[in-house]
Protein backbone atom coordinates (compact mmCIF):
# COMPACT_ATOMS: atom_id res chain seq x y z
CA UNK A 1 0.00 0.00 0.00
CA UNK A 2 2.83 2.41 0.72
CA UNK A 3 4.02 2.06 -2.83
CA UNK A 4 0.80 3.59 -4.12
CA UNK A 5 1.95 7.03 -2.99
CA UNK A 6 4.58 6.94 -5.70
CA UNK A 7 2.02 6.53 -8.45
CA UNK A 8 1.68 9.76 -10.47
CA UNK A 9 -2.14 9.65 -10.57
CA UNK A 10 -2.33 9.41 -6.75
CA UNK A 11 -0.22 12.54 -6.44
CA UNK A 12 -2.57 14.38 -8.83
CA UNK A 13 -5.62 13.53 -6.71
CA UNK A 14 -5.55 16.54 -4.34
CA UNK A 15 -4.73 18.86 -7.26
CA UNK A 16 -7.73 17.59 -9.23
CA UNK A 17 -10.04 18.10 -6.25
CA UNK A 18 -8.71 21.66 -5.82
CA UNK A 19 -9.24 22.36 -9.53
CA UNK A 20 -12.84 21.16 -9.38
CA UNK A 21 -13.52 23.41 -6.39
CA UNK A 22 -12.03 26.43 -8.16
CA UNK A 23 -14.01 25.78 -11.36
CA UNK A 24 -17.23 25.30 -9.43
CA UNK A 25 -16.75 28.57 -7.56
CA UNK A 26 -16.12 30.38 -10.84
CA UNK A 27 -19.57 29.45 -12.21
CA UNK A 28 -22.15 32.26 -12.01
CA UNK A 29 -24.54 31.77 -9.11
CA UNK A 30 -28.30 31.92 -9.68
CA UNK A 31 -29.55 35.04 -7.90
CA UNK A 32 -31.68 34.26 -4.90
CA UNK A 33 -35.36 34.93 -5.58
CA UNK A 34 -36.85 37.59 -3.28
CA UNK A 35 -39.31 36.35 -0.70
CA UNK A 36 -42.89 36.71 -2.04
CA UNK A 37 -44.71 39.51 -0.28
CA UNK A 38 -41.50 41.38 0.57
CA UNK A 39 -40.31 44.84 -0.44
CA UNK A 40 -37.56 43.15 -2.48
CA UNK A 41 -40.20 41.26 -4.47
CA UNK A 42 -42.02 44.53 -5.21
CA UNK A 43 -38.83 46.20 -6.46
CA UNK A 44 -38.08 43.17 -8.67
CA UNK A 45 -41.58 43.34 -10.15
CA UNK A 46 -41.20 47.08 -10.77
CA UNK A 47 -38.06 46.40 -12.83
CA UNK A 48 -39.76 43.61 -14.81
CA UNK A 49 -42.90 45.63 -15.61
CA UNK A 50 -40.81 48.71 -16.49
CA UNK A 51 -38.93 46.73 -19.14
CA UNK A 52 -42.16 45.42 -20.64
CA UNK A 53 -43.84 48.85 -20.57
CA UNK A 54 -41.04 50.26 -22.73
CA UNK A 55 -42.53 48.27 -25.65
CA UNK A 56 -46.02 49.82 -25.49
CA UNK A 57 -47.22 51.52 -28.66
CA UNK A 58 -50.40 53.61 -28.76
CA UNK A 59 -52.09 51.79 -31.65
CA UNK A 60 -55.30 50.35 -30.21
CA UNK A 61 -53.83 46.83 -30.00
CA UNK A 62 -53.35 44.75 -26.87
CA UNK A 63 -50.38 42.59 -27.87
CA UNK A 64 -47.71 44.83 -26.33
CA UNK A 65 -49.29 44.72 -22.83
CA UNK A 66 -48.23 41.16 -22.11
CA UNK A 67 -46.75 40.77 -18.63
CA UNK A 68 -48.17 44.05 -17.29
CA UNK A 69 -50.58 43.45 -14.37
CA UNK A 70 -54.21 43.75 -15.49
CA UNK A 71 -57.45 43.51 -13.52
CA UNK A 72 -60.85 42.35 -14.69
CA UNK A 73 -64.43 43.48 -14.20
CA UNK A 74 -67.42 41.19 -14.91
CA UNK A 75 -68.97 41.50 -18.37
CA UNK A 76 -72.66 42.22 -18.83
CA UNK A 77 -73.02 45.15 -16.42
CA UNK A 78 -73.16 47.96 -19.00
CA UNK A 79 -76.91 48.14 -19.69
CA UNK A 80 -76.54 45.82 -22.67
CA UNK A 81 -73.94 47.98 -24.44
CA UNK A 82 -70.91 45.72 -24.98
CA UNK A 83 -68.98 48.56 -26.67
CA UNK A 84 -68.94 50.38 -23.32
CA UNK A 85 -68.67 47.30 -21.12
CA UNK A 86 -65.24 47.67 -19.44
CA UNK A 87 -63.90 44.19 -18.72
CA UNK A 88 -60.16 44.76 -18.16
CA UNK A 89 -57.88 47.61 -17.06
CA UNK A 90 -54.10 47.89 -16.90
CA UNK A 91 -51.77 50.82 -16.26
CA UNK A 92 -48.05 51.51 -16.52
CA UNK A 93 -46.96 54.72 -14.71
CA UNK A 94 -43.50 55.32 -16.18
CA UNK A 95 -40.91 57.97 -15.46
CA UNK A 96 -42.25 60.44 -18.02
CA UNK A 97 -45.74 59.26 -18.94
CA UNK A 98 -48.71 57.21 -17.81
CA UNK A 99 -50.02 54.42 -20.06
CA UNK A 100 -53.58 53.10 -19.69
CA UNK A 101 -55.29 50.11 -21.32
CA UNK A 102 -59.07 49.63 -21.38
CA UNK A 103 -60.58 46.44 -22.83
CA UNK A 104 -64.30 46.26 -23.65
CA UNK A 105 -66.56 43.23 -24.12
CA UNK A 106 -66.75 43.93 -27.88
CA UNK A 107 -65.30 46.54 -30.26
CA UNK A 108 -64.97 49.81 -28.30
CA UNK A 109 -67.41 52.64 -28.98
CA UNK A 110 -66.10 55.55 -31.07
CA UNK A 111 -68.61 58.05 -29.69
CA UNK A 112 -67.30 61.31 -28.32
CA UNK A 113 -66.00 61.12 -24.74
CA UNK A 114 -67.23 57.62 -24.11
CA UNK A 115 -64.20 56.58 -22.08
CA UNK A 116 -63.06 58.50 -19.03
CA UNK A 117 -60.48 57.81 -16.36
CA UNK A 118 -59.86 59.35 -12.96
CA UNK A 119 -56.26 59.48 -11.76
CA UNK A 120 -55.16 59.67 -8.13
CA UNK A 121 -51.39 60.26 -7.96
CA UNK A 122 -50.77 62.50 -4.92
CA UNK A 123 -53.04 61.72 -2.01
CA UNK A 124 -50.96 61.67 1.19
CA UNK A 125 -54.02 63.10 2.93
CA UNK A 126 -56.70 62.58 0.29
CA UNK A 127 -59.78 60.45 0.62
CA UNK A 128 -59.84 57.29 -1.43
CA UNK A 129 -62.67 58.39 -3.72
CA UNK A 130 -61.24 61.74 -4.81
CA UNK A 131 -59.23 62.16 -8.00
CA UNK A 132 -56.49 64.56 -9.01
CA UNK A 133 -57.36 64.76 -12.69
CA UNK A 134 -59.89 63.26 -15.09
CA UNK A 135 -59.63 62.90 -18.86
CA UNK A 136 -62.33 61.89 -21.35
CA UNK A 137 -61.16 60.55 -24.71
CA UNK A 138 -62.52 59.61 -28.13
CA UNK A 139 -61.48 59.71 -31.76
CA UNK A 140 -63.58 62.83 -32.30
CA UNK A 141 -63.20 66.28 -30.79
CA UNK A 142 -61.07 67.52 -27.91
CA UNK A 143 -60.29 65.71 -24.71
CA UNK A 144 -62.49 66.50 -21.76
CA UNK A 145 -60.20 67.55 -18.92
CA UNK A 146 -60.86 68.23 -15.24
CA UNK A 147 -58.71 68.51 -12.14
CA UNK A 148 -59.39 68.92 -8.45
CA UNK A 149 -57.04 70.86 -6.23
CA UNK A 150 -57.48 70.12 -2.53
CA UNK A 151 -60.29 72.20 -1.01
CA UNK A 152 -60.84 74.04 -4.32
CA UNK A 153 -63.72 73.86 -6.84
CA UNK A 154 -63.31 71.46 -9.76
CA UNK A 155 -61.75 73.02 -12.88
CA UNK A 156 -63.05 71.95 -16.31
CA UNK A 157 -61.48 72.59 -19.70
CA UNK A 158 -60.84 71.06 -23.12
CA UNK A 159 -57.20 70.36 -23.96
CA UNK A 160 -56.35 68.18 -26.92
CA UNK A 161 -52.68 67.86 -25.92
CA UNK A 162 -53.03 66.30 -22.45
CA UNK A 163 -53.26 62.76 -23.82
CA UNK A 164 -52.63 60.64 -26.88
CA UNK A 165 -55.22 57.94 -27.52
CA UNK A 166 -55.99 55.14 -29.96
CA UNK A 167 -59.23 53.15 -30.18
CA UNK A 168 -59.30 49.99 -32.27
CA UNK A 169 -59.49 46.51 -30.73
CA UNK A 170 -58.89 48.14 -27.34
CA UNK A 171 -58.57 51.63 -25.90
CA UNK A 172 -55.02 52.86 -25.27
CA UNK A 173 -54.06 56.17 -23.69
CA UNK A 174 -50.71 57.85 -23.13
CA UNK A 175 -50.52 60.87 -20.80
CA UNK A 176 -47.15 62.68 -21.07
CA UNK A 177 -46.37 64.39 -17.77
CA UNK A 178 -44.85 67.43 -19.46
CA UNK A 179 -48.03 68.07 -21.46
CA UNK A 180 -50.23 67.50 -18.42
CA UNK A 181 -48.12 69.78 -16.24
CA UNK A 182 -48.85 72.77 -18.53
CA UNK A 183 -52.50 72.69 -17.48
CA UNK A 184 -52.19 71.90 -13.77
CA UNK A 185 -51.47 74.29 -10.89
CA UNK A 186 -47.73 74.28 -10.02
CA UNK A 187 -48.28 72.52 -6.70
CA UNK A 188 -49.99 69.63 -8.51
CA UNK A 189 -47.62 69.60 -11.49
CA UNK A 190 -44.48 69.22 -9.37
CA UNK A 191 -45.85 66.00 -7.86
CA UNK A 192 -46.26 64.22 -11.21
CA UNK A 193 -42.70 62.87 -10.99
CA UNK A 194 -39.44 63.33 -9.12
CA UNK A 195 -38.80 63.49 -5.39
CA UNK A 196 -42.25 64.90 -4.59
CA UNK A 197 -44.16 62.16 -6.40
CA UNK A 198 -46.07 59.55 -4.42
CA UNK A 199 -44.81 56.00 -4.79
CA UNK A 200 -47.89 54.75 -6.67
CA UNK A 201 -50.66 55.81 -9.06
CA UNK A 202 -54.31 54.69 -9.22
CA UNK A 203 -56.64 54.88 -12.24
CA UNK A 204 -60.42 54.43 -12.09
CA UNK A 205 -62.03 54.14 -15.56
CA UNK A 206 -65.68 54.53 -16.47
CA UNK A 207 -67.76 54.55 -19.65
CA UNK A 208 -70.29 57.30 -20.34
CA UNK A 209 -72.96 58.06 -22.94
CA UNK A 210 -72.46 61.69 -23.86
CA UNK A 211 -75.82 61.87 -25.65
CA UNK A 212 -78.01 60.46 -22.88
CA UNK A 213 -75.81 61.82 -20.07
CA UNK A 214 -75.70 58.42 -18.39
CA UNK A 215 -72.90 56.54 -16.65
CA UNK A 216 -72.82 53.15 -18.38
CA UNK A 217 -70.13 51.11 -16.62
CA UNK A 218 -67.34 51.39 -14.06
CA UNK A 219 -64.28 49.30 -14.87
CA UNK A 220 -61.77 47.75 -12.51
CA UNK A 221 -59.80 50.34 -10.58
CA UNK A 222 -56.08 49.67 -10.97
CA UNK A 223 -53.09 50.90 -8.97
CA UNK A 224 -49.40 50.36 -9.65
CA UNK A 225 -46.17 51.41 -8.07
CA UNK A 226 -44.26 53.86 -10.24
CA UNK A 227 -42.05 52.17 -12.81
CA UNK A 228 -38.77 53.95 -12.17
CA UNK A 229 -35.33 52.30 -11.95
CA UNK A 230 -34.24 53.67 -8.58
CA UNK A 231 -35.81 51.99 -5.51
CA UNK A 232 -37.90 54.39 -3.47
CA UNK A 233 -39.92 54.16 -0.24
CA UNK A 234 -43.10 52.19 -0.93
CA UNK A 235 -45.06 54.00 1.82
CA UNK A 236 -45.56 57.75 1.92
CA UNK A 237 -44.41 59.50 5.12
CA UNK A 238 -46.77 60.12 8.02
CA UNK A 239 -46.86 62.95 10.56
CA UNK A 240 -44.50 62.14 13.42
CA UNK A 241 -45.76 62.41 16.97
CA UNK A 242 -42.60 61.54 18.88
CA UNK A 243 -44.29 58.40 20.19
CA UNK A 244 -43.70 54.95 18.73
CA UNK A 245 -47.10 53.56 17.68
CA UNK A 246 -48.59 50.63 19.52
CA UNK A 247 -49.40 47.73 17.16
CA UNK A 248 -52.70 45.86 17.14
CA UNK A 249 -54.29 43.33 14.79
CA UNK A 250 -57.30 44.28 12.69
CA UNK A 251 -60.71 43.89 14.37
CA UNK A 252 -62.22 42.77 11.03
CA UNK A 253 -61.88 39.78 8.72
CA UNK A 254 -61.70 40.31 4.97
CA UNK A 255 -60.10 43.01 2.83
CA UNK A 256 -60.71 46.69 3.61
CA UNK A 257 -59.44 49.97 2.18
CA UNK A 258 -58.14 52.77 4.41
CA UNK A 259 -60.73 55.27 3.17
CA UNK A 260 -59.74 58.12 5.45
CA UNK A 261 -56.48 58.21 7.37
CA UNK A 262 -54.70 60.17 10.03
CA UNK A 263 -54.85 63.96 9.69
CA UNK A 264 -56.90 64.01 6.48
CA UNK A 265 -56.86 67.63 5.36
CA UNK A 266 -59.85 68.01 3.05
CA UNK A 267 -62.41 70.42 4.41
CA UNK A 268 -65.19 67.83 4.39
CA UNK A 269 -63.07 65.23 6.17
CA UNK A 270 -63.57 64.33 9.83
CA UNK A 271 -59.95 63.47 10.67
CA UNK A 272 -58.48 66.97 10.54
CA UNK A 273 -56.25 66.76 13.57
CA UNK A 274 -56.55 63.22 14.92
CA UNK A 275 -54.92 59.82 14.57
CA UNK A 276 -57.89 57.84 13.27
CA UNK A 277 -58.78 55.51 10.40
CA UNK A 278 -61.92 54.64 8.44
CA UNK A 279 -62.06 51.15 6.93
CA UNK A 280 -64.47 50.55 4.03
CA UNK A 281 -65.33 47.42 2.06
CA UNK A 282 -65.42 48.04 -1.72
CA UNK A 283 -65.62 46.17 -5.02
CA UNK A 284 -63.11 46.03 -7.88
CA UNK A 285 -64.30 49.46 -9.09
CA UNK A 286 -63.61 51.00 -5.64
CA UNK A 287 -67.35 51.39 -5.09
CA UNK A 288 -68.72 50.78 -1.55
CA UNK A 289 -72.20 49.90 -2.87
CA UNK A 290 -73.55 47.17 -5.16
CA UNK A 291 -76.07 49.65 -6.61
CA UNK A 292 -75.53 53.05 -8.20
CA UNK A 293 -77.67 55.61 -10.04
CA UNK A 294 -76.67 55.70 -13.75
CA UNK A 295 -77.95 59.27 -14.13
CA UNK A 296 -75.50 60.87 -11.72
CA UNK A 297 -73.18 58.07 -10.58
CA UNK A 298 -74.32 58.27 -6.95
CA UNK A 299 -74.54 55.23 -4.68
CA UNK A 300 -77.53 53.44 -3.21
CA UNK A 301 -79.84 54.91 -0.57
CA UNK A 302 -80.22 51.56 1.19
CA UNK A 303 -77.69 50.44 3.81
CA UNK A 304 -78.17 46.78 2.84
CA UNK A 305 -76.63 47.50 -0.61
CA UNK A 306 -73.23 48.38 0.91
CA UNK A 307 -70.51 45.75 1.10
CA UNK A 308 -69.46 46.88 4.55
CA UNK A 309 -72.93 46.69 6.11
CA UNK A 310 -73.45 44.20 8.94
CA UNK A 311 -69.89 42.80 9.06
CA UNK A 312 -68.75 41.41 12.46
CA UNK A 313 -66.39 43.61 14.46
CA UNK A 314 -64.39 41.77 17.11
CA UNK A 315 -61.75 42.52 19.67
CA UNK A 316 -58.29 41.40 18.52
CA UNK A 317 -56.96 41.06 22.09
CA UNK A 318 -58.15 40.09 25.55
CA UNK A 319 -59.64 43.29 26.89
CA UNK A 320 -62.11 45.03 29.18
CA UNK A 321 -65.03 47.13 27.94
CA UNK A 322 -64.83 50.70 29.26
CA UNK A 323 -68.07 52.11 27.85
CA UNK A 324 -70.70 51.51 25.19
CA UNK A 325 -73.15 53.63 23.18
CA UNK A 326 -75.74 51.85 21.00
CA UNK A 327 -78.78 54.15 20.65
CA UNK A 328 -78.13 56.18 17.47
CA UNK A 329 -80.19 55.29 14.35
CA UNK A 330 -78.32 54.40 11.17
CA UNK A 331 -78.24 57.10 8.50
CA UNK A 332 -79.77 56.92 5.01
CA UNK A 333 -76.75 56.72 2.66
CA UNK A 334 -74.83 58.13 0.92
CA UNK A 335 -75.06 61.61 2.47
CA UNK A 336 -73.62 62.50 5.89
CA UNK A 337 -76.47 64.11 7.87
CA UNK A 338 -76.09 67.59 9.25
CA UNK A 339 -75.80 67.75 13.03
CA UNK A 340 -75.28 63.99 13.18
CA UNK A 341 -75.66 62.33 16.57
CA UNK A 342 -72.78 60.51 18.26
CA UNK A 343 -71.91 57.24 16.57
CA UNK A 344 -72.69 53.91 18.17
CA UNK A 345 -69.32 52.98 19.63
CA UNK A 346 -67.37 50.80 22.03
CA UNK A 347 -64.24 51.81 23.96
CA UNK A 348 -61.91 48.93 24.95
CA UNK A 349 -59.02 48.96 27.41
CA UNK A 350 -56.10 47.21 25.65
CA UNK A 351 -53.49 48.03 28.32
CA UNK A 352 -50.60 50.51 28.63
CA UNK A 353 -53.17 53.28 29.29
CA UNK A 354 -54.46 52.96 25.73
CA UNK A 355 -58.09 52.59 24.69
CA UNK A 356 -59.27 51.25 21.32
CA UNK A 357 -62.29 53.18 20.05
CA UNK A 358 -64.50 51.36 17.52
CA UNK A 359 -67.25 53.46 15.98
CA UNK A 360 -70.32 53.54 13.62
CA UNK A 361 -71.85 50.26 14.82
CA UNK A 362 -75.21 49.27 13.41
CA UNK A 363 -77.90 50.32 15.88
CA UNK A 364 -78.80 47.52 18.27
CA UNK A 365 -75.91 45.28 17.25
CA UNK A 366 -73.51 45.87 20.17
CA UNK A 367 -73.19 42.66 22.20
CA UNK A 368 -71.03 43.77 25.17
CA UNK A 369 -71.56 45.88 28.27
CA UNK A 370 -69.38 48.29 30.21
CA UNK A 371 -67.04 46.58 32.67
CA UNK A 372 -67.18 43.22 30.89
CA UNK A 373 -63.97 41.22 30.41
CA UNK A 374 -63.90 39.70 26.92
CA UNK A 375 -61.53 37.36 25.06
CA UNK A 376 -59.82 37.91 21.71
CA UNK A 377 -62.18 37.12 18.85
CA UNK A 378 -65.31 38.16 20.76
CA UNK A 379 -67.80 39.83 18.38
CA UNK A 380 -68.68 43.20 19.91
CA UNK A 381 -71.12 44.30 17.20
CA UNK A 382 -71.72 44.81 13.48
CA UNK A 383 -70.55 47.51 11.08
CA UNK A 384 -73.19 50.17 10.52
CA UNK A 385 -73.82 53.74 9.44
CA UNK A 386 -74.44 55.74 12.61
CA UNK A 387 -73.09 59.16 13.54
CA UNK A 388 -70.90 61.18 11.14
CA UNK A 389 -71.07 58.57 8.39
CA UNK A 390 -72.23 58.41 4.78
CA UNK A 391 -72.22 54.62 4.47
CA UNK A 392 -71.33 51.53 6.46
CA UNK A 393 -67.73 51.43 7.67
CA UNK A 394 -65.56 51.09 10.77
CA UNK A 395 -63.80 54.01 12.41
CA UNK A 396 -60.97 52.99 14.72
CA UNK A 397 -58.51 54.96 16.84
CA UNK A 398 -56.29 54.73 19.89
CA UNK A 399 -57.08 57.11 22.74
CA UNK A 400 -55.03 57.98 25.81
CA UNK A 401 -56.66 56.70 28.99
CA UNK A 402 -58.22 57.60 31.34
CA UNK A 403 -59.41 60.81 29.63
CA UNK A 404 -59.99 59.17 26.19
CA UNK A 405 -59.62 62.51 24.44
CA UNK A 406 -56.14 62.55 22.93
CA UNK A 407 -55.72 60.18 19.96
CA UNK A 408 -52.46 58.26 19.54
CA UNK A 409 -50.51 56.83 16.58
CA UNK A 410 -51.45 53.31 15.54
CA UNK A 411 -49.74 50.41 13.78
CA UNK A 412 -51.39 47.27 12.45
CA UNK A 413 -49.82 43.89 13.21
CA UNK A 414 -49.58 40.85 10.92
CA UNK A 415 -51.29 42.33 7.88
CA UNK A 416 -51.33 41.92 4.12
CA UNK A 417 -51.08 45.34 2.45
CA UNK A 418 -52.15 45.81 -1.18
CA UNK A 419 -52.73 48.50 -3.79
CA UNK A 420 -55.69 46.77 -5.44
CA UNK A 421 -58.92 45.17 -4.21
CA UNK A 422 -58.35 41.99 -6.25
CA UNK A 423 -57.32 38.91 -4.23
CA UNK A 424 -54.39 38.24 -6.61
CA UNK A 425 -52.88 41.73 -6.52
CA UNK A 426 -49.18 41.32 -7.46
CA UNK A 427 -48.26 44.46 -5.50
CA UNK A 428 -49.08 42.79 -2.16
CA UNK A 429 -46.75 42.87 0.86
CA UNK A 430 -46.98 40.78 4.06
CA UNK A 431 -45.87 42.89 7.01
CA UNK A 432 -45.37 42.19 10.71
CA UNK A 433 -46.26 45.81 11.49
CA UNK A 434 -47.51 48.62 9.29
CA UNK A 435 -48.66 52.17 9.99
CA UNK A 436 -51.90 52.68 8.01
CA UNK A 437 -51.84 54.93 4.96
CA UNK A 438 -54.91 56.21 3.19
CA UNK A 439 -56.06 54.35 0.04
CA UNK A 440 -54.10 51.14 0.74
CA UNK A 441 -55.97 47.86 1.16
CA UNK A 442 -55.35 45.82 4.28
CA UNK A 443 -56.40 42.43 5.65
CA UNK A 444 -55.36 40.09 8.40
CA UNK A 445 -52.73 37.51 7.48
CA UNK A 446 -54.74 34.96 9.48
CA UNK A 447 -58.53 35.43 9.77
CA UNK A 448 -59.81 35.49 13.31
CA UNK A 449 -61.99 32.60 14.55
CA UNK A 450 -64.97 34.44 16.01
CA UNK A 451 -66.55 33.77 19.37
Amino acid sequence: MLGMKNKWWWRLGPALVLAVIILASAQPLTPAQPQPGSDAAIYALIDTVRERAAKIQIDGKVNDWEGIPAFTDPAGDAQGDCSRDLVKTAIAPGENELYILLVTACKPSLDDRTFWFNVDYRGITKKAWTYDYRIGISLHGPHGFRYTEENQPEVRADYSDVAEAAIDDVVEIKVPYTALARHLPPAMAEQLRGDKARSWVRVSPFAYNNRTRQYIDYGATVASYRLIPTPYPLDQPLPRSGTAPLAIELPLNGKWVIWQGAFTSLLDASHHDIWAYDLVSVDQALAPSRVYDSSDGSYSHHNEDYYGWGQPIFTPVVTRVINVHDGTPDNIPPQVPQNAAVCNNVLLDIGANVGLRLCHFRQGSVTVTAGEQIPAGKVVGLTGNSGVSGWAHLHMSFEQLPEARLTLPMALANVRVSLNPAPDDPWTRDLATWEPRVSFFVERLKPMTLK
